[in-house]
This record gives C-alpha cells, structure tokens and sequence, in this order.
C-alpha cells in the first residue's frame, strides 16, 4: 500500500489532525477525519491516552485536550518515514538516470574527440 492511500484511511486522518492540534472538540476531530461519532469513540480508546474516559454521550463541541498513545504518534512517524524515503528514492533514481545519461554523452564526445585528432 502507498503512503498516498494510507493517508485515505481515517484513523490516519485522526492522528494527523491530532499531531497538529492538543486540544479539539470532537466535532472537528470527526469533521477532519470523515468519522461518525460511534467509529470516533471506538478509534479514541485506541488512539488516545484518555480515549478511555469517553462515553457515548460525549459532547461534541466540548474543547478537551487530547493526549496521542505513543504507538499511534510513532507510527505516524513511521509513515512519514516511509513517504519520506519513497520521495528519496524517486529522487535518487532520477539523479542516477540523468548522471547515466550524461556519462554516455561525455564517453560519445570523447570518442569523436579522439577520433577527430587522428
């Protein structure tokens, strides 16, 4: 799976809201994520260290401060990690095709030049 489709998914989409904002209602957590509140509270318990104290009559508009589990932050991290090193890659290899290319003109030029003097 691509890092582009993982970003589709959205519990992604919770905990790259989530990195970027400590305190949020609920309404914009599910807003940014595409959740509705029931799958919000069950992905909650799993993502947050006080995801546990929800109950199902949460208030949605109610500013809480949210605390990200340390597995759900580093595996984040680990997929930034992972898109990091696809664009690295890509780069390289085109760095790599264009240092070919340039070699093959020089060894052409260089022949000609030997050529040309004989």
């Amino acid at each position: 799976m691509r890092p582009e489709e993982l970003y589709k998914e959205r519990a992604v989409k919770l905990i790259a809201f989530s990195v970027g904002k400590r305190s949020f209602p609920i309404a914009d957590a599910i807003n940014a994520s595409g959740m509705g509140h029931s799958e919000f509270l069950a992905n909650a318990k799993s993502i947050y260290a006080n995801g546990c104290d929800l109950k199902e009559d949460a208030s949605l508009h109610e500013i809480r401060d949210w605390h990200l589990k340390p597995e759900a932050l580093f595996s984040y991290i680990g997929l930034k990690e992972f898109e990091h090193s696809i664009k690295s890659a890509r780069d390289a290899k085109v760095i790599a095709i264009i240092s070919i290319i340039i070699s093959g003109l020089l060894a052409i030029a260089s022949i000609f030049a030997s050529i040309a003097t004989n």
